[in-house]
């Protein structure tokens, strides 16, 4: 299951790039016992890794499987007779959608990048939403929080679950992607000038209104959060941080919660509501 979920499995897929590391590196994300010096990965027919070592293979002819609109990457661990077999997808450029506002500099050179363009970036850091936990799920955005919320309901949907989305922002200039939201989401907007839906914030409008859920998913400024958890604890928060590494090694992203201090890049940035010490 943990790669099938991998981003960095599903990226290598979609650029056809025979990456038997990113296989075996989120196969160990699983939390199940193996021993890494005895696992075999085959993409396709051809073994790309045994004893959890690199072996030579035509890479030509791995480009041809990856080609393919069906992949098989199978996974041999060599412990038992078990066998359990899982479906995903790549990652191509319909699944990733940056969202963002110029605010400082680094979204102003963000905003001049083209077309074309190639960026280093770190992806699947972490942990995110569990959706598992809800059955009536409640999204509630703030600002430029919105941007996750759209590809967690979109996930929910494809369960046959239509959530309810608690959208705020300073005003209706701020509102953005409304028309695909309406879509995914029964939608109710909250606006601090009263520009368009409520005046005030998410967290007033829960408190004003009575809405039906059993677990809400929340992203959006801090000082919201703060409110929102202290509310209403049934639920968990994305929280944002400085990152030095992005892995957990420099704990530079560092928050407290009532069970010690844990890291935004890897135990976060989704934390349980009642947990986070703000």
């Amino acid at each position: 299951c943990s790669v099938a979920k991998s981003p960095l499995v599903k990226t290598a897929l979609f650029g056809e790039d025979a990456n038997w590391g990113r296989i075996i590196t989120a196969a160990g994300y699983a939390g199940a016992a193996f021993d890494p010096e005895k696992i075999d990965i085959y993409i396709g027919n051809i073994m790309t890794c045994k004893n959890g070592s690199a072996v030579d293979f035509d890479e030509a002819a791995a480009l041809e499987v990856l080609k393919r609109d069906e992949v098989i990457i199978t996974v041999d661990l060599k412990d038992g007779t078990a066998f359990e077999r899982m479906w995903t997808c790549d990652f191509s450029y319909d699944y990733v959608d940056i969202l963002y506002k110029v605010l400082g500099h680094g979204t102003k050179d963000l905003s001049q990048f083209k077309c074309g363009m190639e960026l280093d970036v770190l992806v699947g850091l972490g942990n995110g939403f569990d959706i598992k936990k809800a059955q009536k799920p409640l999204l509630i955005a703030g600002g430029i929080g919105i941007a996750p919320m759209i590809a967690l309901a979109k996930l929910f949907n494809e369960y046959g679950i239509k959530p309810k989305l608690v959208y705020g922002a300073q005003s209706k200039d701020d509102l953005v992607l409304l028309e695909v939201l309406t879509q995914l989401c029964d939608v109710y907007v909250c606006t601090d000038d009263g520009s368009q839906g409520y005046q005030g914030n998410p967290v007033d409008f829960l408190k004003d209104n009575n809405i039906d859920y059993d677990y809400y998913y929340a992203c959006g400024p801090q000082i919201m959060l703060k409110f929102l958890s202290k509310a209403f604890s049934n639920g968990c928060v994305s929280l944002e941080a400085r990152m030095g590494c992005g892995f957990g090694a420099c704990m530079g992203c560092s928050i407290e919660t009532t069970n010690g201090p844990k890291r935004v890049c890897k135990e976060g940035p989704v934390f349980e509501a009642s947990e986070v010490i703000f």
